[in-house]
């Protein structure tokens, strides 16, 4: 078999709600802020009114696509080879669409990302890590109204704040062999905060994301991967070459703002 170099593990798909479309634009109204007015009225009182700030949005379908050549021996005689193809041509797209789905920057072919949308955001100044992840998260709970589902972390920055120890040099969660605190006989669950710590190499060192990722976006599927093959491009058929493409399309609809907020700093 083919021995392949390391590979990130890909996550924030899971995160997110995802929905099928055949629309080349999905719509939607995005929610950027609203006033509770309700209260207690006497008996043929007059009602408060509630006010919301809604917009119009739309989250355009883009691309991901990839290519890639072997020869016709290659791909006949080392079955092996083909599905190795597959997969990582495969994985290219999703890593993409991944680093997309966080950072893209909205502009040209690209998807607007979460963190490059006008979510709320946390510096951590002279904070601790949790101690800004902790006003992350509470901005997402006082500010949106939502009850964060999940955080994401660069490698680094997650291994910074799961090493972090006490003046008795007591990991604050839990050692290599043990539960919190130094306590108990298993390893505690990768939990920051009491959400699940998404660690990603799709997100930049040195910036955090906190959110309520069901309710704050979509994913809108408008084709799933697609692998494609041909002899005919360029001078392939000439000399026995198959070009193998592989993409799929997609839309992110980033239904509440204040459902997110990023950490920068840390």
């Amino acid at each position: 078999g083919v021995i392949e170099v390391e590979q990130q593990r890909l996550t924030i798909r899971d995160l997110l709600s995802v929905g099928q479309t055949n629309l080349a634009s999905v719509p939607y109204i995005q929610e950027t802020s609203f006033t509770n007015a309700a209260t207690t009225v006497a008996e043929e009182g007059e009602k408060p009114e509630a006010t919301f700030a809604l917009q119009d949005e739309f989250a355009p379908v883009r691309k991901i696509a990839v290519i890639a050549k072997v020869t016709d021996e290659m791909w006949n005689d080392f079955p092996t080879l083909r599905d190795y193809i597959n997969s990582r041509l495969r994985f290219m797209v999703q890593q993409r669409e991944e680093a997309q789905l966080l950072s893209g920057a909205g502009t040209g072919s690209e998807i607007t990302g979460i963190l490059t949308a006008s979510i709320q955001s946390q510096a951590l100044g002279s904070d601790t890590h949790a101690d800004a992840v902790h006003k992350a998260i509470t901005k997402v709970r006082s500010v949106g109204f939502f009850e964060p589902d999940g955080a994401v972390f660069h490698p680094d920055d997650w291994q910074q704040m799961r090493l972090a120890k006490d003046d008795n040099n007591q990991y604050y969660g839990g050692g290599p062999f043990s539960g919190p605190y130094g306590q108990g006989a298993f390893m505690a669950a990768e939990r920051y905060w009491g959400l699940p710590g998404v660690v990603t190499t799709a997100i930049t060192s040195g910036t955090g994301l906190g959110g309520a990722f069901k309710l704050g976006a979509q994913i809108w599927d408008r084709e799933g991967i697609t692998v494609d093959a041909t002899n005919s491009d360029e001078d392939d058929f000439r000399y026995n070459r198959m070009a193998i493409r592989v993409e799929e399309r997609l839309a992110l609809a980033i239904y509440r703002l204040n459902a997110f907020c990023k950490v920068t700093g840390i």
